[in-house]
């Protein structure tokens, strides 16, 4: 693993403009990928609140960024028992890390239900849910949690800055490797391609959470500010 210096974000880098945005999503080939554990089969408790106002907790460089989690049927379905819990701390686990080493805070805020459409396309479900949800309100990004199933398909988002905010669509797989996908596609809205070294921005597979190569590391630190 790849650790971030504390001064790693203060590097200058050049940017290149992007004028279209494109999908970047996790895939997988078969469901043996999954990173199993104790929390697929139990009903998660809630966590303590984050108080963001303690003077000794947020550093003074800090970015804040407040996450809604939304669920769909299907998700709720699929955890009846603990869907607003689990959404939020699918979330808040995913993005831990980001504020451990690169200074950006995650508030994540208890799932809410939405409808998502009637579809396996991965593309479609995501055009979908970004036409019928957008950022404001205090909110700075939304991480949509989904039961529908497309097949070899995880995780779903655009790259970069898009018109709405950042909005990412996750698909069922376990906990463990749902975690590593919303940090995946969350990398997307930071613009970040996909890695062939053992890195989170990996296109496939999983066992990468928390895992950053020097070069993503390096240009999520220079795009922190973004949202």
């Amino acid at each position: 693993m790849t650790v971030i210096a504390g001064n790693l974000c203060d590097k200058t880098i050049s940017v290149s403009s992007r004028t279209m945005p494109s999908i970047g999503r996790k895939q997988f080939t078969s469901e043996d990928e999954f990173v199993r554990s104790i929390y697929d089969n139990i009903v998660l408790d809630e966590e303590p609140e984050d108080n963001i106002d303690v003077s000794q907790g947020l550093r003074a460089t800090s970015i804040i960024v407040n996450v809604k989690t939304m669920c769909d049927a299907q998700y709720r379905k699929a955890h009846s028992s603990d869907w607003e819990i689990r959404a939020k701390r699918t979330v808040k686990e995913a993005t831990t890390y980001l504020y451990d080493f690169i200074g950006i805070k995650f508030v994540v805020k208890e799932g809410v239900a939405f409808t998502s459409a009637s579809t396996t396309n991965p593309e479609k479900l995501l055009d979908d849910f970004i036409s019928h949800y957008k950022v404001g309100n205090g909110i700075d990004m939304i991480v949509g949690l989904s039961g529908r199933k497309p097949k070899d398909t995880a995780g779903i988002a655009y790259k970069g800055k898009i018109e709405g905010g950042p909005r990412v669509l996750i698909f069922p797989s376990t906990y463990k490797s749902e975690v590593e996908t919303v940090q995946h596609e969350i990398g997307h809205t930071y613009n970040l391609d996909h890695c062939n070294k053992a890195c989170v921005m990996k296109a496939s597979g999983f066992g990468y959470l928390n895992k950053v190569c020097g070069v993503h590391g390096d240009w999520w630190c220079f795009r922190r500010e973004w949202y």
